[in-house]
């Protein structure tokens, strides 16, 4: 019997991985999509139902640039609270039905609404 025993250990880890559940991974909702096309490359900005965003810059370099954090919605009006560092686009940007637009940045930032469940 012990013979047998050893014969099966290698079928424990096997046992045991099948029987946890593979972790699933979960789509976020988004509310607000956004985006221009840039001289060299695409501006992108998702807003997400549990109001989260990221907003993400790339480039003929091949590299993007992800900001990302949580957002306050207030009338017409987003107030972005960055997690890591903060676009030149800026922290607020009005909105319409057709487009978003950074207005405290070093630059103005408008980007056309592609799709929203967002409302004021």
């Amino acid at each position: 019997m012990i013979r047998t025993l050893k014969q099966y250990y290698f079928l424990l880890p096997i046992l045991f991985s099948s029987c946890v559940s593979p972790e699933k991974k979960i789509e976020k909702v988004t509310i607000l999509k956004a985006d221009r096309e840039a001289p060299l490359g695409w501006v992108y900005l998702n807003i997400f139902e549990d109001s989260s965003f990221d907003f993400t810059l790339t480039g003929i370099r091949g590299d993007k640039d992800i900001f990302i954090g949580k957002v306050d919605i207030r009338n017409d009006s987003l107030f972005f609270h960055y997690s890591n560092k903060i676009p030149k686009a800026g922290k607020t940007a009005l909105y319409n039905s057709k487009a978003v637009a950074y207005i405290d940045g070093q630059y103005p930032e408008r980007l056309n609404i592609s799709s929203a469940t967002l409302s004021k």
